[in-house]
């Protein structure tokens, strides 16, 4: 007989858990200006398939009685090798009644009701990246000797979505392999490559939204189509983990005050952490389906702080720190130029290969607010007395003559200490 979960149905939840893009961390992506950064010649679209395509799981080990499979179906291994061991008990618990679609879970160690509310609850929920039917609720039970210890929690499950134990595991399969398929298609390559593929699968088959129920989970990101920012997160966490790198979520403060925001961290064979922010990636005021922006790509904390307010401090972990800008988007793909004549050499070039490729979008990359100026000055700024429009004219007639009706803006311009020395230069076809 099918397991109902209609239990939580009669309790009275004490404790509203609004977290991590459920209520809370919803901080949408930044909205863009023309013209958009993107990628529109290089889709990247979820491999579809007729076979069932699985991924080889790592036998669990066991730790103080556990089965820490949890561990591997929600991409923690940085996190849980980084929590002490009393904490490593109580998340352990918590995890494995959530695997198992049980709502009551008793903690190993009672933690005081100030720990609970503020960081264990959160810490359960964002590391359930992989059990996408866990509510954004749960009961308190306090010890009867000790009102300020808690000694237990009954979580609740997302029914919208599920109904009976079956139902539950049934989406996590559904999870489970659009992952598959994802990370099965991944090409052979650099890092940077792989990563970027995985980004771009994730960026252009979803949209930031709250109109399905499992808009805060990976599985709305990868199978609904359709997330906020802990959706995308929790998805590129699953995506980078599967794929065998080390990842690990952060939270913080995108850019707005009052909501918390979710980004995530990757670890490359150089032995640098880079921050990837998928959200950020795809913009909601975005019409273009094939919009990305890779502003936040491969970055340091350095740079993402430049226009999100805050990276939270973790309570039970310390989380990396990124200071390299070696393998980000501008300087990997050639766009960052340190002088005039580095930036109209890299015009010339994007130029041929837009020709050469049929692609539309020109970027240039500046390290500091001088040579910003002087390629803005020369190669962008109208002259009002003669009416010509700069240098890239001149550079696309010669270079892209495929193209006409051109149009150019400053993408994310660099402002009050915020944001990135940015153009990006749109070509238009000459039939259109």
């Amino acid at each position: 007989m099918k397991r109902f979960l209609s239990l939580f149905l009669a309790i009275c939840v004490s404790a509203c858990l609004l977290v991590s893009c459920g209520n809370t961390i919803e901080d949408g992506p930044a909205a863009s200006t023309e013209p958009a950064q993107t990628t529109a010649d290089q889709n990247t679209v979820l491999p579809m398939t007729d076979e069932p395509v699985t991924l080889a799981v790592p036998e669990a080990e066991m730790w103080n009685g556990y089965d820490t499979s949890f561990v591997y179906d929600n991409g923690i291994e940085y996190v849980w090798d980084h929590l002490s061991n009393e904490t490593k008990a109580n998340l352990a618990a918590a995890l494995t009644s959530i695997k198992n679609v049980t709502q009551f879970i008793s903690l190993e160690y009672p933690i005081t009701k100030e720990e609970n509310s503020e960081y264990f609850m959160h810490l359960i929920t964002d590391c359930c990246m992989g059990y996408p039917y866990l509510g954004r609720s749960f009961r308190i039970i306090y010890d009867e000797n000790d009102p300020n210890m808690v000694t237990a929690l009954i979580c609740s499950f997302n029914l919208d979505i599920i109904n009976t134990a079956e139902d539950a595991q049934g989406i996590t399969a559904a999870l489970n392999q659009k992952i598959a398929e994802i990370v099965s298609a991944m090409p052979d390559g650099s890092e940077y490559e792989q990563i970027k593929y995985l980004h771009d699968a994730l960026v252009l088959n979803c949209r930031y939204s709250e109109d399905n129920p499992t808009y805060y989970t990976a599985y709305g990101a990868l199978c609904d189509g359709t997330a906020t920012c802990q959706g995308y997160a929790d998805a590129m966490n699953l995506l980078l983990s599967r794929a065998g790198f080390e990842t690990v979520y952060c939270i913080g403060v995108g850019n707005n005050e009052s909501v918390t925001h979710k980004w995530n961290y990757v670890k490359l064979s150089d032995g640098q952490w880079y921050i990837v922010d998928p959200t950020w990636a795809d913009p909601a005021d975005q019409t273009d389906p094939e919009y990305v922006n890779y502003d936040y790509f491969l970055v340091s904390d350095e740079e993402l702080l430049k226009d999100h307010k805050a990276k939270n401090e973790n309570y039970y972990f310390d989380e990396p720190v990124a200071t390299s800008m070696e393998h980000n988007f501008h300087a990997t793909e050639g766009f960052v130029c340190d002088s005039y004549d580095s930036a109209r050499q890299s015009v010339i070039k994007q130029l041929e290969n837009c020709n050469a490729n049929n692609k539309h979008y020109i970027y240039l990359r500046f390290p500091n607010e001088e040579v910003y100026t002087e390629v803005r000055d020369k190669m962008l700024k109208a002259n009002r007395d003669d009416g010509s429009h700069g240098e890239i004219m001149q550079l696309i007639e010669d270079y892209g003559p495929n193209f006409n009706n051109r149009k150019w803006g400053v993408y994310n311009g660099f402002e009050d200490g915020e944001g990135q020395y940015t153009f990006i230069v749109t070509l238009n076809d000459k039939e259109q």
